[in-house]
């Protein structure tokens, strides 16, 4: 996280992905989480949308297997992200990948 406040994404997207590496070989589902969801964080600042859209979809997807309170902010960020990436765009990945349109009930 620091590499990712000092504005570093390269050496922070390395450090996510190697703290993904090592969850995923401990079976850590919630770890694997979130770091799905921090390497979607620096693809969404560096404008990787539809990268950033994977990892934050694997990410709540896990979260919600695993019935965790996370789920919300995975949630979260794909809200955000389909403001920064454009409706249309996010729209047709959403049905792509769920094959349901985007529907988010407040």
């Amino acid at each position: 996280m620091i590499y990712q406040e000092r504005g570093d994404y390269a050496s922070a997207l390395q450090q996510y992905e190697q703290s993904l590496k090592i969850k995923e070989e401990l079976g850590d589902r919630a770890g694997v989480a979130q770091s799905l969801h921090q390497v979607g964080m620096i693809c969404q600042i560096q404008n990787k949308h539809a990268e950033a859209f994977e990892n934050y979809m694997a990410a709540l997807a896990i979260f919600a297997q695993i019935g965790s309170p996370n789920g919300k902010i995975a949630l979260n960020s794909l809200i955000k992200l389909r403001d920064a990436w454009g409706a249309e765009n996010f729209d047709k990945a959403w049905k792509e990948k769920t094959g349901e349109d985007f529907n988010l009930i407040e």
